[in-house]
């Protein structure tokens, strides 16, 4: 092995010991799964919160009132402070596969629920089916922080003879599709793809927000691939939604 291959091999070796040390704990077995087309909500556990008609609140509200016309490529962003230390900062992506138009309409549906579910907490996401809207007191752009993972799927499993081949089928379009995901620009970075097995097919799409570099990107990625890799075997239909990236695999095309 020459030098030119060590190195990018030494850091995917350093990133794969980094997540591994910090590996979101799959939901313990016997666990149901949340259902695949769940709508997410989270709220940051312990963080600061904020008093309604404060200068976070409003600033809030200016974030997400401009926000689907500050659009950056495959992404919207849209900052609101006082330029004395207090910034806020609003964030919304949509899966590739989704057109603007409806983007647009998720965005501004998911507004007022994520208000709704989160009144006070100054930082909060929501992965919903078309969108994803986050927000934040704090710097988090080009950061991999991923303070929660949320675990899709269902209760249906290929065959057991097709149990091996389903599984080496599924790692190796993961693993395609994230490379290709992580060496976007930085106004999309996102893959989808197909793979056949027998009369089968799958359907991934996998997805980084677009503000992250490559390497950061594969670090959420690689993370995804070390909890895919312990999920009860032969399982048709996953997702896996952080802040900063998600997967989703089916054996129907969850993309039209």
């Amino acid at each position: 092995m020459d030098m030119k291959s060590i190195i990018p091999f030494l850091c995917f070796l350093q990133v794969l010991i980094s997540v591994a040390a910090n590996q979101p704990a799959f939901p313990p077995p016997g666990t149901p799964l949340q259902k695949m087309n769940t709508d997410i909500f989270k709220c940051r556990e312990g963080g600061e919160k904020f008093q309604p008609n404060s200068g976070f609140d409003i600033y809030l509200e200016l974030s997400f009132a401009g926000l689907t016309s500050a659009k950056m490529g495959g992404w919207y962003l849209k900052s609101e402070g006082d330029g004395l230390g207090l910034l806020v900062t609003a964030f919304a992506m949509c899966p590739g596969f989704v057109k603007e138009d409806q983007c647009l309409g998720c965005i501004k549906t998911t507004i007022p629920l994520l208000r709704q579910k989160c009144p006070n907490q100054k930082e909060a996401v929501a992965w919903m089916q078309k969108c994803m809207l986050r927000y934040s007191g704090h710097v988090f752009l080009k950061k991999f922080d991923p303070w929660f993972w949320a675990f899709l799927g269902d209760d249906t499993n290929v065959p057991e003879k097709e149990e091996r081949i389903f599984e080496q089928t599924k790692n190796k379009l993961m693993i395609r599709l994230s490379a290709e995901a992580a060496a976007g620009n930085q106004f999309a970075k996102y893959s989808t793809g197909t793979a056949a097995f027998g009369s089968k097919t799958i359907y991934m799409a996998m997805q980084c927000t677009p503000d992250l570099s490559q390497d950061t990107c594969n670090e959420c990625f690689v993370t995804i691939q070390l909890v895919v890799s312990i999920v009860p075997k032969g399982d048709v239909a996953n997702a896996m939604f952080s802040p900063n990236c998600f997967i989703k695999y089916a054996l129907y095309d969850f993309r039209k």
